[in-house]
């Protein structure tokens, strides 16, 4: 597992390509791309860190996309379309949390 940072200014992870087993598949006009599936412990903002899971390809030029696998599972997201905005906490008790 690594640990990556989340922020407005940085994303941290070195792992090393090699060294991941996992290989995920990826759809759309990614299917073409190799990827490999990474667990990292993630800091969103200034909650707690939780485990989040990532599909990391070798592209340089594709974004970071949170919630396809676990990010709605651990944060509470709420779109506030007319302002084009969001909120992001830490899920709430109701939502799961053991």
């Amino acid at each position: 597992m690594f640990r990556i940072c989340l922020s407005p200014s940085v994303i941290k992870i070195v792992p090393f390509w090699e060294d991941q087993q996992f290989s995920v598949n990826l759809a759309g006009n990614l299917a073409s791309a190799e990827a490999k599936g990474l667990l990292v412990l993630a800091t969103v903002g200034e909650f707690n860190p939780v485990q989040l899971a990532f599909a990391w390809t070798r592209l340089n030029n594709i974004p970071i996309l949170l919630g396809r696998t676990n990010f709605f599972s651990e944060f509470d997201v709420c779109f506030y379309g007319s302002q084009l905005a969001f909120e992001v906490c830490p899920k709430s008790r109701e939502s799961g949390d053991d």
